[in-house]
Formats: structure tokens, C-alpha cells, sequence
């Protein structure tokens, strides 16, 4: 008897503990969020965050089960958003399936794991968890201290880094942007967030001090959107104010309005007053990451319209789509050379991943969730200040989401709180928005278990099936990532040490941890070519040296069509590693060359309107002397950009190996036009036009001229022009590899040793 009533004791004791880390553990999350990250990973900060994130969902999950163990009944939260919530995981589900790019669709891109099929149902995971869950005011109350806290201590960063403030000496916090959550984008994000709950703690607390430092915290955040200057936060600072106007007491909050608004004007005159806006100088390098414009946005997303409109192309798969669709417009803009990986908002990226199906149920779950949002504000009577301020993020997160993309703390602090507040409704307020609905043995009575006791007893551990499954499937799958990715950065280290053994063998580590992922397989195919060129570099090689770099060549070879031809065929950088490996083996088997304009005309279709590939590929047929054939291919690159200096100098090159002197000489002086004054290929065109002068006499009486056309936008010299290259003087790796594998005529030959 005693013993029974000391291990009840123990459960007891079991079971406080318990609840105590299902409602505080969150805390500790929305503390951290916005200011943890980890140098282990090849991003410190989007991966590293969703990493915490991962771990604690888990571990939130894992205790959810210990709870169930403990009670003698269990019990899940509901509210009106599950119907809908369930809808989007099986649309996403299905679409990342079909996707374009499963890989990237279900487990996310290399470097970019929000959004994909994981993030998704870990988010669903928590925010079930929580809601279910967290039942302390004291608790929720805390969670939205504590995201105030770390918002604010990332806003802090961002400041010191503004006036170029180093934190320490390690190279990555000598980013002149450095900021805790990886973009100043997200950083004006959190900041914005952050204002907002401060506002509403210093309209609602009437301690001294939390009155104090809420009124610092809305300062500093205050100032940390108005130096980063991103359109989306400040939108969202502007109409997360009146929200908070609007739903208080005016005569209550006219002191603390007051004080805010007289330094917020005072800040913003410091900053447009000449004499002090020098003092606050603005940071030249505070840029925002480029943006993908509107019109861009919507003709990518009518051409997914027009081929997958139900269920889009598959999550995570903007850069693919972007590279295969993208106007030709970009390439007269300062970012024609960039790969964007996100649409202008939220809406598009929804439209282009997951179809009109996927934003039909998007729509629905906003619809639920305004329907719960308007019948809480309309009780006036039980409105209450944690209600304001979980409200901000819940209803401020889809308003940003018109303006910009979504990452992993963006879908956190949505998520978080979104969580949070179904769980006040369940657990605090009687509605039928939301409830908890408890499943005992007794609910199953009209089963034929009902009747059997021993069944009855054993229910629990039945209920924990699908907590523990879908945790421990989470934990499964993404260790795949986690690994390859700590791997990878691993190598990352090692290059930066010159310690080439070492990138080798960690990234064969990073493959072999996720076989699946593309992109370690092209860095490995990268790295051996790398290795053979080094040991062919080497005088008087042995036979074993010989041999040793004809494996590494054809590792090189076997892994970069793995990659292109299996694991991700639509992946642009794969193709184009595999064009530089096969270029690196012309001279020395008689059809390497075929194998590179092969992968090189496999590029362009994968990105129709970049110049670049154009002139690779013709500088390949100008290697041959097929002068006509390259000339046909540095135009369409000057077509592609007319205002590539670079493109009219290699078609320059080809034109006067046609011996076509004429148009040879009206090429060279675009592309001098379109160079700035004095510099040195300004100086080596010049040369060059001498030269081809002397070497044509006839050429100095010629009446060719160049055309309206020719002239027309391209005299204004472009700072953003790289130095020209002559496709006549390409450094070629394969005579330092000749001497290695002259014995192989077909590059099959090499690829089988």
C-alpha cells in the first residue's frame, strides 16, 4: 500500500514537470528564435533556426506522449482551422510529390529548407502541441516577453553593425551586414514584430518597469526598421499602430502614445535634417537582398498557369522556374546576372509551388482564421490585452506576406502565435472557435474493447502512435539534411584551410549522409577535377600518379551525370559543372568537345535568355575554328543584352577569325562604348582595331557603319561591365592533364577507369 502511494508521489511529481516543460519550453523557443544560430551549418542562420526549432518540436512531441502516459485520458485541442490546416498538407503533400524538383520540394533546397514538406508538418506539429498544451496565462504571457526580448537584443545587433561596430574576430562577423536571423529583410521583420509587442505591453502594463522597458525596447526596435528601410516592415509597423489605436482605451494610452510619437518624429527629423542626418550617416553597404518586381513575379506565375495550374510546379522550386521562364527584360536590369529563389510576395510563390488548388485552401484557411479573429475583437467585454498582442503577429504575418516571402522565422513567429492563441480560446475562454475534446477508454463504449478492461488500460499507448511516429519521421528525414549539411560546411572549413584531402573526404561524407541531394554530388565532381589537375601539375609523374588521376577524372565524370541525369536534371549548376569537366578533357579525347556543347546546349535550355552560356558555348566552336558558328552565338548573346560589352568583343573575335573585318571592327567599338573612359580594355581595343587596320589596308576606306540599332542605348558606359575575355586565350586545364591520360581516346574510355 505504501509503495502504491509513494509511486503515485512519483508520477505526481513526473507529471508536473511535465507540464511545466510543455507550457515554458516555448518560451524558451520564442526567446531564442530570433538571435540563436550555428557556424556548423553551410547557412549559420536560416538552417541553424530551423534546427532549434526541429529539436525542440520534437521534444515539446516527445513530452506530449509522456503526458498522455501519465493522465488517464487524452485529449487533443480543435478549432475551426483544421479542416483547412489538414486540406494544405495534403495539397502541399501531393504537390511536392509532382513536383518539378522532389528532392527540393520535400526536404528543401540545400540551403533553403523553408518552405518544403518537412518544414510544413513540423510547424503543424508544434502548433498542435502548443495549442493542445500550453494552459499557463503566466507562460503565454512570457512567450510574448521573451520574443520581445530576443527581437530586441537582434535589433541591437543590427544597430552596432549599422555604425560598423565589429562583435568579435571570426571572418563571418566582419559582414558589414552582420545581423542574427541572415538578411536585413527578416531583421526589419523582427524588429517590426518586436515594436509592436512592446506597444502593446506599454498600453496595457501599468508596472513602472515593465512601462521602462517596454518603451526601450519599442525605441530601439523603432530605430532598427527605419535604418533598414524595408517597405514590407514599415507597412507593417504602420498598420499594426492603428490596430493598436483602434482596439484601446485612447484616454488610457494618451501619455504613452505621446511619448512614442514625439520620438518617433524627433528620430526621423535627425535622419532628414541635413546637419544631423550626417551624423547618422547612412552605411553604404545596408542593402536589402534584390527583389524580384511584381510584373516579373505575375508572368512567371502565368506561365505555371498555363502548364500546372492545380498544383503548381512543386514547393521550393522558384529558382528552376525562374531561370526557365524569365523575361527577357531582366537582362537590360542591374540583377540580370542573379538567380532569384522567391517571387515578389507570398501570394506568388503560393500560386507557382502548390497551384490554384493550393491557394483556393489558403484563402479558406484565412477565411477560418478572420472568422475567429473578428468574434474574439467583437467581445469586447473579453477582449483582453493578451489578445491584442497575439493578434499582431497572427494577423500581421499574412499582411507582410503580401509584400515579401516567407522563411523559417517568419513561419515561426506565425506559427508560435498563432498556437498560443487557440490554446487562450480552448483553455481560457468557453467558444466554439475552439475547444479541447478529450477521448477517453469510455468514448469507445460501443466497441467490443469497452467490455474488456485490460484494453481499456492500454488505450494511451495507442494515442501516442501518431505523436511519436510523425516525431520520430520528422527526426528521421531530417537528419538527412542536418548531416549532409554539417558535412558540407565541414569541407567548407577545410577549402578555407587549403587542406584539399579534407573538403574530399567531407564531402563524401555529406553524400553519403543524403545520396539524394544533387548538389554534393556536382561539388564532388568539382573537387576530384580540382585534385587531378593539382597532381597532374606535379613534374615527372610516376605510373601511380598517372593512374590516380585518371580515377579521379572519371569519379569526376560518374558523379556529374549522376547529378545531371538522375538526381536533379532541371538543375541549371549541374549542368553547367558538368560543360567546365568535359571542357577541361578536349585535347585530350577526340569527343570531349561534343560532351561539353552538348551539356552547354542542355544549359541553355534550362536558362534561354542568359548571354553567358551563349558565349561559353561559343567559345567551344571558336576553340574548333568554327568561326561562323561561334559569331551565330555571340550575337544571339548580344541580342539577349545588347549592352554586354563583353558579348560585342568575343563576337568581335569570331567575326575577324571569319576574316569579316568590317563587322569586326564596328563590334570592337560598341563594345568600347559601353567600357569606361581609360580603362586598360578600353586601351586593348584600341590595339586590337590598329591592328586589324594594318592587317586589312583596304579596312581604314571601308563605308560600313554601325546601325541606329547598334548605337541606340549602348554609347553610356556601364559601370557593372566585367573585363572582356578573348575566347582565343582561354586557359585550358586539359594540357596539364594530357600527359596524365593521353593513352584514353574516348572520354566513355576515361569514365569506365
Amino acid at each position: 500500500m505504501k509503495e502504491t502511494k509513494f509511486n503515485s508521489i512519483q508520477s505526481n511529481k513526473v507529471l508536473i514537470f511535465v507540464e511545466f516543460f510543455l507550457n515554458y519550453f516555448p518560451v524558451a523557443l520564442a526567446t531564442l528564435m530570433p538571435v540563436f544560430f550555428l557556424t556548423t551549418f553551410t547557412d549559420y542562420f536560416e538552417q541553424g533556426k530551423f534546427v532549434l526549432f526541429l529539436v525542440g518540436t520534437i521534444s515539446l512531441a516527445v513530452f506530449w506522449v509522456l503526458k498522455l502516459l501519465l493522465r488517464s485520458s487524452v485529449y487533443i485541442t480543435k478549432s475551426k482551422l483544421d479542416v483547412p490546416i489538414w486540406l494544405y498538407i495534403l495539397v502541399f503533400g501531393l504537390s511536392s510529390f509532382l513536383s518539378i524538383s522532389q528532392v527540393d520540394s520535400l526536404y528543401g533546397t540545400q540551403v533553403k529548407w523553408v518552405p518544403s514538406l518537412l518544414s510544413v508538418i513540423t510547424f503543424v506539429l508544434y502548433f498542435y502541441t502548443v495549442s493542445t498544451n500550453m494552459r499557463s496565462l503566466q507562460a503565454i504571457k512570457y512567450s510574448i516577453f521573451g520574443f520581445i526580448v530576443g527581437g530586441t537584443l537582434s535589433s541591437v545587433v543590427v544597430i552596432l553593425s549599422y555604425f560598423g561596430v565589429k562583435l568579435g574576430s571570426q571572418a563571418f562577423l566582419q559582414n558589414p551586414v552582420f545581423n542574427l536571423v541572415g538578411s536585413l529583410e527578416t531583421a526589419g521583420l523582427v524588429a517590426a514584430v518586436s515594436l509592436l509587442l512592446s506597444l502593446s505591453v506599454l498600453f496595457n502594463t501599468k508596472e513602472a518597469t515593465n512601462k521602462t522597458l517596454s518603451l526601450i525596447s519599442t525605441v530601439i526596435n523603432l530605430i532598427t526598421v527605419t535604418l533598414i528601410w524595408h517597405f514590407a516592415s514599415l507597412i507593417l509597423v504602420l498598420v499594426g499602430v492603428i490596430y493598436l489605436v483602434s482596439t484601446s482605451n485612447i484616454t488610457k494610452i494618451k501619455a504613452e502614445l505621446s511619448i512614442v510619437t514625439i520620438t518617433a518624429v524627433i528620430w526621423i527629423a535627425l535622419l532628414l535634417i541635413p546637419g544631423t542626418s550626417k551624423l547618422i550617416s547612412k552605411n553604404s553597404n545596408f542593402n536589402l537582398d534584390p527583389t524580384l518586381n511584381i510584373q516579373n513575379s505575375w508572368t512567371i506565375a502565368a506561365t505555371v498557369l498555363r502548364d500546372k495550374p492545380f498544383l503548381g510546379m512543386g514547393p521550393n522550386t522558384f529558382s528552376k522556374v525562374y531561370l526557365i521562364n524569365k523575361p527577357i527584360n531582366m537582362n537590360s536590369g542591374q540583377y540580370w546576372n542573379y538567380t532569384f529563389n522567391r517571387s515578389y510576395n507570398q501570394a506568388f510563390d503560393e500560386l507557382i509551388f502548390i497551384g490554384i488548388v493550393g491557394i483556393l485552401v489558403a484563402s479558406f484557411f484565412y477565411y477560418r482564421l478572420f472568422e475567429i479573429v473578428k468574434n474574439v475583437i467583437s467581445k469586447k467585454e473579453e477582449f483582453t490585452p493578451i489578445h491584442q498582442a497575439l493578434l499582431i503577429p497572427i494577423l500581421g504575418i499574412p499582411i507582410y506576406y503580401l509584400m515579401a516571402g516567407s522563411n523559417t522565422i517568419s513561419s515561426f513567429i506565425f506559427y508560435n502565435f498563432l498556437a498560443i492563441f487557440v490554446s487562450v480560446i480552448a483553455g481560457f475562454q468557453k467558444s466554439k472557435n475552439s475547444e479541447d475534446i478529450f477521448i477517453t477508454v469510455t468514448s469507445f463504449s460501443s466497441l467490443e474493447v469497452s467490455d474488456m478492461p485490460e484494453r481499456k488500460e492500454k488505450f494511451q499507448y495507442f494515442a501516442i502512435l501518431p505523436i511519436l511516429g510523425i516525431a520520430g519521421a520528422l527526426g528521421y528525414y531530417s537528419s538527412y539534411n542536418i548531416l549532409g549539411e554539417y558535412y558540407f560546411r565541414k569541407s567548407i572549413d577545410s577549402a578555407l584551410k587549403n587542406d584539399a584531402y579534407g573538403v574530399y573526404n567531407n564531402q563524401i561524407s555529406a553524400r553519403d549522409n543524403f545520396p539524394r541531394r544533387d548538389a554534393y554530388h556536382t561539388a564532388i565532381a568539382q573537387t576530384n577535377l580540382n585534385l587531378a589537375i593539382t597532381l597532374a601539375n606535379k613534374k615527372d609523374l610516376t605510373v601511380q600518379e598517372k593512374e590516380v588521376i585518371q580515377n579521379l577524372i572519371s569519379e569526376s565524370i560518374r558523379s556529374t551525370r549522376l547529378a545531371t541525369e538522375n538526381l536533379d536534371p532541371l538543375n541549371l549548376n549541374n549542368w553547367l559543372v558538368r560543360s567546365s569537366i568535359y571542357k577541361s578533357l578536349i585535347g585530350i579525347t577526340n569527343d570531349a568537345d561534343q560532351w561539353t556543347i552538348s551539356a552547354l546546349n542542355n544549359a541553355i535550355a534550362l536558362d534561354p535568355v542568359n548571354p553567358n552560356i551563349r558565349l561559353e558555348l561559343g567559345s567551344i566552336y571558336f576553340a574548333k575554328q568554327d568561326y561562323i558558328t561561334a559569331a551565330n552565338l555571340f550575337k544571339q548573346a548580344t541580342q539577349l543584352k545588347g549592352d554586354y560589352a563583353n558579348a560585342h568583343y568575343n563576337l568581335a573575335q569570331a567575326l575577324k577569325g571569319a576574316k569579316i573585318y568590317d563587322s569586326a571592327v564596328s563590334e570592337l567599338e560598341i563594345a568600347k562604348s559601353l567600357l569606361q573612359s581609360g580603362s586598360a580594355d578600353v586601351a586593348r581595343i584600341d590595339e586590337e582595331i590598329k591592328n586589324i587596320k594594318n592587317t586589312n589596308s583596304t579596312l581604314g576606306a571601308s563605308t560600313e557603319r554601325k546601325s541606329v540599332e547598334q548605337l541606340e542605348s549602348k554609347t553610356t558606359a556601364n559601370k557593372e561591365q566585367g573585363p572582356l575575355t578573348n575566347p582565343a586565350e582561354v586557359k585550358k586545364d586539359s594540357a596539364v592533364l594530357e600527359k596524365a591520360v593521353s593513352d584514353s581516346t574516348k572520354t566513355e574510355k576515361i569514365e569506365k577507369k
